[in-house]
């Protein structure tokens, strides 16, 4: 979240209405030495609805901040790379998914998920697997997350009109708040900014049309809700039922009827080996993009 110098990244407004939030109080509480680390305790209310909010909230400086920092710095890469630390940090960071070096090891993760795993077939528009998750309650695995982008990668910003589909998936994603988790999904694929609030909250998404058709998808009929926005981003959300089985498309730069498409190249995993071999390569070709864009900014 991007802020003026010496000012706290809070969000400037409310997340149920979109009008400005007040900020009654905020109090920083500490600045780290190596990463420009800041945090502000936040205690705000709205100004349309009244809805009271409050927590904290962080900002991270990249970049080098003068000699002394430049020192720690390298002592501590330099300190990394002594092979016994170097293991122990990657066994210690290491997803739970990961191969030896410590990446993430998508079919490993595909294979042990409890349901059927979804994705995109061949590369539509350009997408390439860049993110990859899972979540849920205790070791229980609930879901598994994609993300799909076309063009370069950015650390900062993401380049501007690429496409993006992000795919959140599982069997009980039914159950959850469907208005939050768009909202959330939303903020996961535009630029995260203080105003975001603004332009995107609850009372836009509840006010948004919604319809329904059936499309193709991995053989099967399935139900699919569409909503769609223009403003102030071409952002359109999809949630699908098959079966049993719920995803959340949730794309940026995409029409209805090109996030369609590629919802239409979706196969299972588990069942196409081609694909998920592609999956693996995508990403691993993404985290190095990543890496190397990490070292240059790290200099």
């Amino acid at each position: 979240m991007h802020s003026p110098a010496g000012e706290p990244p809070f969000d400037t407004h409310c997340r149920l209405c979109g009008a400005k939030l007040i900020v009654r109080s905020n109090r920083k509480r500490r600045v780290g030495i190596l990463d420009r680390h800041s945090e502000w305790g936040i205690d705000t209310v709205c100004s349309g609805c009244g809805d009271e909010y409050g927590g904290t909230v962080s900002q991270i400086i990249f970049g080098s901040s003068g000699r002394t920092v430049r020192v720690l710095r390298l002592l501590r890469r330099s300190f990394s790379r002594i092979p016994f630390v170097d293991r122990l940090r990657r066994r210690r960071h290491a997803p739970e998914y990961s191969r030896a070096d410590g990446s993430v090891d998508v079919l490993q993760l595909v294979a042990a998920m409890p349901f059927k795993v979804y994705g995109m077939n061949g590369g539509p528009l350009g997408l390439r697997l860049t993110g990859i998750g899972h979540g849920g309650s205790g070791r229980a695995i609930e879901h598994i997350y994609f993300s799909y982008k076309a063009g370069p990668l950015h650390l900062r910003r993401r380049a501007l009109g690429a496409p993006v589909v992000d795919l959140r998936q599982g069997p009980l994603l039914d159950y959850l708040d469907m208005d939050v988790e768009a909202l959330g999904s939303i903020r996961g694929i535009v630029d995260d900014r203080a105003d975001f609030y603004r332009h995107w909250n609850f009372k836009k998404i509840e006010r948004a049309p919604r319809h329904e058709m059936h499309a193709d998808i991995a053989g099967a009929g399935a139900a699919v809700e569409l909503t769609s926005w223009q403003e102030p981003e071409q952002v359109t959300l999809a949630h699908i039922r098959l079966h049993d089985h719920s995803i959340r498309a949730t794309s940026l730069n995409l029409s209805e009827e090109e996030l369609l498409e590629c919802l239409r190249t979706l196969v299972v995993l588990q069942e196409s080996q081609g694909t998920l071999t592609q999956h693996q390569q995508d990403f691993d070709r993404a985290s190095q993009e990543l890496q190397r864009l990490w070292t240059h900014l790290e200099g």
